[in-house]
């Protein structure tokens, strides 16, 4: 019986960005032959959300996820579908959502799910995820450190002979972990099932942390001691930019053409170190690309990062991708801050928390000074808004109105405020900072439009003297999207008067068409201009 396969992994580096594990895993590429598959990746991207305003990250993860369901039910009827995703530790909460859904679903569909993470990762944030699985029937294996028996079995294998009692004692060093046992092994035998001469050293100095035994990255550097030294350099170089890369972002981060190192890949290739993956070249192991990491200066990579993430940027990869390596960097330079502001917006759209973390840091730095304070602050209010952060949206919008924002970043700003204290539940301080910015005067029709309809909101929460207040403002609202031409704010308005219609029970008043007639209208010739 033939059937889908879709695998992939998690990468650490991409835990804020939202999808990207099921991504790997289905295949989620604008560049793919299914028109499907396409088309999700574009939703993943922001296509078709409002330019304007604020649309809730948690209505474009509904319409993503939602997409995704429906793709693999399809697949599911042409064919039994196998998704398997490892180092699941790793994977951002929109796609341990995607995986919880589709849990509920598998038994009524030919769909096998599978996953496997670190012992210990996030085993407390992927809780809710494996208890939904085991409600409807899956099996939770643990698998726990190979014994002694099994790892002098297993180094056996390796090697093609009986371990001695050396190579047992070497590979004890890998806590029983297969891989590392594997990589031990491999290293410290050459193959000879001995081993190694102690009078030879340990081979070059490793710097390491917690997470991984200097011993180990001693040996998995002395394994890549056979490369030349570009070949090392260059692999130290890729093992800053995550388990998988492309050509062209090891290019830009090089600046270097492929054409130049083309050799290194082959020569790593050929060493086991890396494999191709589809479009990307991937580590082979991830204790090799570790060790690497891991052997550099923590300063090192500090810097390396942001030299990936400014050379990404300057490639134009998704803004995402260079962002998570901006983060992970030394403090920003005004070029690279530049590039933040003009790409705040897409950044947010795809991925909030990162966005947000990283605006907060720039924030926090010279880099938020002179004339790109302002768009800064604007960027990372809207960044904490997208992202649920209310509270901290609040303090940051209320900060940069307190010292004054240009007349173009007033109403945004106030919109942000009002915004993070109405989903704070405070109905009343919503309504009045609405009925503040209204008083002034510099409002765009659009921005007028949203916060009439902010304020009809609040009146339809606060009212018990009836709709008349809320009706005002929801009219008020209406007119002035109309007015606008902004399609964002026209449905805003139009969703207040149809709210405080509801409540007048005119559920089926002819007017709503009027409305609605007047809006398509003003759109189409919008779109015409």
């Amino acid at each position: 019986m033939e059937l889908r396969l879709a695998s992939g992994a998690a990468e650490e580096l991409e835990m804020r960005v939202p999808f990207a594990a099921v991504s790997n895993c289905l295949g989620l590429s604008s560049t793919s032959a299914d028109p499907q598959v396409t088309e999700i990746a574009g939703l993943i991207r922001g296509a078709g959300r409002p330019a304007g305003g604020t649309f809730p990250a948690a209505d474009a993860e509904f319409l993503v996820t939602e997409a995704i369901l429906g793709l693999v039910d399809g697949w599911c009827a042409a064919a039994p579908v196998v998704l398997a995703v490892d180092d699941l530790q790793w994977a951002d909460s929109a796609s341990v959502l995607v995986l919880h859904r589709l849990g509920r679903v598998a038994g009524q569909l030919p769909l096998l799910l599978a996953a496997a993470r670190r012992s210990g990762g996030r085993g407390a944030d992927l809780a809710p995820l494996v208890r939904s699985w085991e409600a409807r029937g899956a099996d939770a294996l643990t698998l726990g450190p190979l014994d002694e028996t099994s790892i002098a079995t297993l180094a056996g294998q390796v090697v093609g002979a009986k371990a001695g009692a050396g190579l047992r004692d070497a590979v004890t060093a890998a806590g029983g972990n297969p891989l590392y046992v594997i990589e031990l092994a491999r290293t410290l035998t050459g193959n000879s099932g001995q081993a190694p001469d102690e009078a030879q050293g340990t081979g070059p100095d490793a710097r390491a942390s917690a997470t991984m035994p200097e011993s180990l990255i001693a040996v998995v550097t002395r394994r890549l001691a056979g490369l030349s030294s570009q070949a090392r350099q260059i692999l130290q170089l890729a093992a800053v930019l995550g388990p998988s890369f492309t050509v062209a972002e090891l290019s830009a981060v090089l600046a270097t053409p492929p054409l130049e190192f083309l050799g290194v890949i082959q020569e790593a290739a050929a060493a086991g170190v890396l494999a191709a993956e589809s479009d990307r070249l991937a580590f082979r192991h991830e204790v090799i690309r570790q060790a690497l990491y891991e052997s550099l200066p923590a300063s090192a990579r500090s810097a390396l990062h942001l030299q990936a993430g400014q050379a990404l940027a300057a490639a134009g990869v998704p803004v995402e991708r260079a962002a998570q390596h901006l983060l992970a960097g030394t403090t920003l330079d005004p070029r690279t801050v530049e590039w933040l502001v003009r790409s705040a917006g897409q950044l947010t759209a795809r991925a909030p928390d990162l966005a947000a973390d990283l605006l907060a840091r720039v924030c926090d730095t010279a880099g938020a000074a002179g004339d790109l304070a302002a768009p800064l602050r604007l960027a990372l209010a809207n960044a904490l808004l997208r992202a649920g952060r209310y509270t901290a949206a609040e303090a940051t919008a209320a900060k940069a109105l307190a010292v004054g924002p240009d007349r173009g970043s007033r109403g945004k700003l106030g919109w942000v405020l009002a915004q993070s204290i109405l989903n704070q539940g405070r109905v009343q301080a919503a309504l009045e900072e609405a009925r503040r910015e209204l008083d002034d005067c510099d409002l765009s029709q659009a921005e007028r439009a949203r916060f009439h309809g902010l304020a009809a909101q609040c009146l339809h929460l606060l009212s018990t003297s009836g709709p008349e207040p809320a009706m005002k403002e929801s009219e008020a609202a209406r007119d002035a999207s109309l007015a606008s031409g902004d399609p964002y704010a026209m449905a805003y308005g139009l969703q207040a008067v149809a709210g405080a219609w509801r409540w007048q029970g005119r559920l089926r008043s002819g007017s709503p068409e009027r409305a609605w007639s007047g809006w398509s209208t003003r759109t189409r010739s919008a779109s015409a201009g």
